[in-house]
């Protein structure tokens, strides 16, 4: 399990390399360090009569802290497979509460700094939404650890039907929210994104 862990290591806080390895000896697991995505942070992928292993993928973009809690959150998807399978609804309150628990080990280790150690508390004393990214102001306090700063703005306080680019260069018109997300239509290659409410974005004028 040493070479998974050492994909994730350069990734996360030296202080957390104690608790993550333990987390990474619980279940066959392949890490993926993938190329920064605006619809998403993290993915998890339960195993398949194919490939009985685990996988999650993690933005390489993120920072430190960033990163760490997005790896948490979906190593509780793992963690809640193992023990509901497809009975559950994925951000149901089994995987919240797994997930606050997990952030609860993290707080013990005392790996962050003390204005996301408060915003963390308050997401395990309160409710959890389905991406880390929801929870607003802890995204602002891990936004001011990045190394290289993006510039924009928050898609949420664009207007409804605000036209907005990514970082890839893709034009894409905001449309509804749903659930935790906005549903938005690319016209770049004519589909449709869910894109988190807290994705930095540039707005576009007159296109």
């Amino acid at each position: 399990m040493g070479v998974f862990n050492d994909v994730l290591k350069p990734f996360i806080p030296d202080t957390a390399v104690d608790i993550t390895t333990q987390w990474l000896g619980m279940y066959p697991l392949q890490i993926r360090i993938s190329p920064s995505r605006a619809t998403k942070l993290g993915d998890y992928r339960p195993p398949s009569s194919q490939n009985k292993i685990h996988k999650i993928s993690i933005n390489r973009n993120l920072n430190k802290f960033s990163f760490l809690i997005t790896f948490t959150h979906e190593f509780a998807h793992l963690l809640c497979w193992e023990k509901h399978r497809n009975r559950v609804n994925p951000h149901g309150k089994e995987w919240k509460e797994i997930y606050k628990g997990l952030l609860y080990n993290l707080l013990e280790s005392k790996i962050f700094p003390p204005e996301i150690e408060f915003e963390l508390t308050k997401v395990i004393l309160g409710n959890v939404f389905a991406s880390s990214t929801s929870e607003k102001e802890l995204s602002k306090i891990l936004q001011v650890y990045n190394t290289d700063p993006t510039p924009g703005v928050l898609l949420e306080d664009l207007t409804d039907s605000s036209l907005f680019k990514i970082h890839n260069g893709k034009t894409f018109q905001k449309g509804v929210k749903i659930r935790t997300r906005y549903k938005c239509y690319c016209l770049s290659n004519k589909r449709w994104y869910y894109v988190s409410p807290v994705a930095l974005v540039t707005p576009v004028v007159n296109e």
